[in-house]
């Protein structure tokens, strides 16, 4: 195998260059190479053979046991804080139209 630098210093540089790399995530969701509806479509059999798999081989709880409660709660509050007023107020006119037919 060649050498290459240690996991610590590459999940370094990609902490530290990934964030400035939004506009070009931004770009390629404006302007796909294929249209993402119609490829997600032709993956249907593929992810649901791949769910079925990660069913019957218990992956779920191998990753809830694998991460345990404290990852959970760390993550939820280092990284769910701060994203949960931004997502509630971006997913009001889906909320509502989701929430439409139960209420009238």
């Amino acid at each position: 195998m060649p050498a290459i630098r240690s996991a610590s210093e590459i999940a370094e540089k990609w902490a530290r260059v990934t964030p400035g790399r939004a506009p070009d995530y931004e770009a390629g969701v404006k302007s796909p190479k294929k249209d993402w509806e119609s490829e997600t479509l032709k993956a249907a059999d593929a992810y649901r053979e791949g769910v079925q798999a990660a069913i019957s081989e218990g992956r779920f709880e191998k990753g809830v046991r694998k991460a345990g409660t404290s990852k959970w709660q760390d993550r939820a509050i280092r990284l769910g804080v701060t994203r949960w007023g931004p997502g509630v107020a971006a997913a009001k006119d889906a909320y509502a139209k989701g929430f439409a037919p139960y209420r009238d």
